[in-house]
């Protein structure tokens, strides 16, 4: 039973519309600063929806931006 439970998690968690996902709206983020659990913008913001928190991601043309985790 533990396992359905864990997996049903999972699937909520990615529908949820915020996980695996790029998040602009949130603006610029720094890499080592907004991905941190201590309280980074981008941990924080994805961290609510997404258990696996988020980081501040590289895109092309060097800017960056907040991303959830799967």
């Amino acid at each position: 039973m533990w396992p359905y439970l864990t997996i049903c998690k999972e699937v909520v968690s990615q529908q949820d519309g915020r996980c695996c996902k790029d998040h602009p709206k949130l603006g610029h983020c720094a890499p080592g600063k907004d991905d941190d659990p201590n309280g980074g913008k981008c941990w924080t913001y994805c961290i609510t929806k997404c258990s696996k928190g988020g980081l501040c991601k590289k895109l092309s043309g060097g800017r960056h931006v907040c991303h959830c985790y799967c």
